[in-house]
């Protein structure tokens, strides 16, 4: 802001924001009158640098959210978008709002362009670049560097999201979000900025591709599994990410559902099928059924949950004349007697609980299969388990590697660091396992 035309146009774009929650304009100094009046040559000229605290303290009172609002119901010129863009970009020092208006408005502008079919051969970098001209902008540092090269490998992981409940239990929401803090006030140089909004575009293409699917699921699923509240569908659609966070888990839960057991009856009591996966139709081949084994990996998961539930104060797991210990944090997963409000931390817990079956069950088969070895063919149906133990444990395993790469990118060292303790131990007996085989 540099003249009373600038001024001018800052102010009452602020002061339109701000009618619609107020109801009425605020009063103006009278200092602001005479610059807002200012026309021909004098409208050229600078104001004095006390009227920028008058800005700022409209600004003040218009939050992100609030700003988000008006430009929902309100279609935000491209040039009060760029002189939007130049008073927070330029203004030092940047206040704690500036980075999510900046994210918000940059991703808004180029979102306009892409739903207009405007996008010109400048688009992105060039157009930034343009639009901040005589700005002053220092060299990318190597940390900012690392950032931008995270953004390609995390669009991907975007890409190869399936449906709803992916997109919470990923927390690639969190992943993003944590990028862009980290690259601290570099943030508005228009290259990190550039990136950031190709992220936020195509985030925002496949977030919508899987929201109205999760809708479409959710309304034919609504007769037979009604929900406490009615899902808020408009929040969904014109909310940003956080602040309709409580309707996307709703949302999420709600469609999500678990594939019958093979042969399971279904609710009009005849048997409904199921497509078997490649490996499925493998294990079959071999003689394995893995639906009965789905089954018996299922019902060690809700006894153990169980039993650890109803016995509070204990710290083992005794299995076959052994003695497994638990760590705190182990049992406290594996009771399940909360539901963690971070979608993370419940996938964590469901993770380490799953591990342990797979190393009871293990154990269970091992100890049958070695005690019916010598007795004719008995022993052949606790090697069919023990074989697919080893298969769903690799398969297990390869899930908390992944977890552990997600935690490290979002912050989470402590559960980085338990779900590589959880993978280790359900190494331990697949190790005397897979010898067998």
């Amino acid at each position: 802001m540099t003249n009373a035309t600038e001024f001018a146009m800052l102010h009452s774009t602020f002061l339109t924001i701000l009618e619609k929650d107020l109801g009425t304009y605020p009063p103006v100094p009278e200092s602001v009158e005479e610059i807002m009046n200012r026309s021909g040559e004098l409208a050229k000229q600078p104001v004095p640098e006390e009227m920028g605290a008058w800005i700022d303290l409209l600004d003040l009172a218009i939050s992100p959210q609030r700003l988000r609002n008006y430009g929902l119901q309100t279609r935000i010129s491209d040039k009060m978008i760029r002189e939007l863009m130049r008073f927070y970009i330029g203004r030092k020092p940047h206040y704690p709002a500036d980075r999510d208006k900046v994210d918000w408005l940059a991703t808004y502008f180029f979102r306009m362009k892409e739903e207009e079919g405007t996008k010109s051969s400048g688009w992105g970098k060039s157009e930034l670049e343009e639009m901040l001209e005589g700005i002053p902008f220092a060299t990318l540092s190597a940390d900012a560097n690392t950032v931008l090269n995270e953004l390609p490998p995390l669009l991907q992981d975007i890409g190869e999201l399936r449906d709803l409940r992916q997109i919470m239990d990923s927390r690639l929401l969190d992943r993003g979000r944590n990028l862009k803090k980290n690259v601290g006030e570099e943030y508005f140089h228009p290259v990190v900025l550039a990136a950031v909004v190709n992220y936020n575009l195509n985030l925002r293409k496949k977030f919508d591709s899987l929201l109205e699917k999760a809708l479409a699921e959710a309304n034919k699923m609504a007769g037979g599994h009604p929900t406490e509240e009615p899902i808020d569908e408009d929040q969904l659609i014109t909310g940003d990410y956080r602040s309709a966070g409580n309707a996307l888990q709703q949302l999420s839960e709600l469609t999500q559902t678990k594939a019958p057991e093979k042969g399971k009856s279904s609710a009009s009591g005849g048997k409904r099928e199921v497509a078997e996966s490649p490996l499925d139709q493998q294990l079959t081949k071999l003689g394995i059924e893995s639906g009965k084994e789905d089954g018996k990996l299922e019902k060690r998961s809700k006894e153990i949950s169980s039993h650890l539930k109803s016995h509070p104060s204990i710290s083992s797991v005794k299995i076959v004349g052994k003695t497994l210990q638990l760590e705190e944090w182990e049992a406290v997963a594996m009771r399940g007697m909360t539901r963690p409000r971070d979608p993370f931390q419940a996938e964590f817990a469901r993770a380490v609980l799953h591990s342990f079956s797979i190393i009871l069950r293990i154990h269970e088969e091992l100890y049958s299969y070695e005690n019916k070895r010598a007795l004719g063919d008995e022993w052949r149906k606790h090697s069919n388990s023990l074989f697919y133990l080893l298969i769903e444990g690799m398969r297990h395993k390869q899930e908390l590697e992944k977890m552990q790469l997600i935690a490290r990118k979002s912050g989470y060292a402590e559960i980085d660091e338990r779900l590589k303790i959880t993978a280790e131990k359900l190494q331990v007996p697949m190790s005397k396992i897979s010898p067998l085989f």
